[in-house]
């Protein structure tokens, strides 16, 4: 967590797909790192919860 100019708390997340090279033949070292996966994040403020979810477009599923 940082800090913004008016010092309010950003919370920064990172993710790392690259060392995942599993392609949509399910074969390690049939795609480029990462293979197409996205993060999407749901906000639900009623409950103060953040859900993630994990989508890879080269193999239409979710994580």
């Amino acid at each position: 967590m940082d800090r913004n100019d008016a010092g309010l708390p950003v919370y920064q997340l990172v993710q790392v797909y690259q060392g995942d090279t599993v392609g949509a033949d399910r074969k390690p070292g049939s795609a480029n790192g990462g293979a197409g996966r996205l993060r999407f994040m749901a906000f639900d403020t009623d409950k103060r919860k953040i859900r993630f979810y994990t989508y890879s477009t080269l193999r239409d599923r979710y994580a």
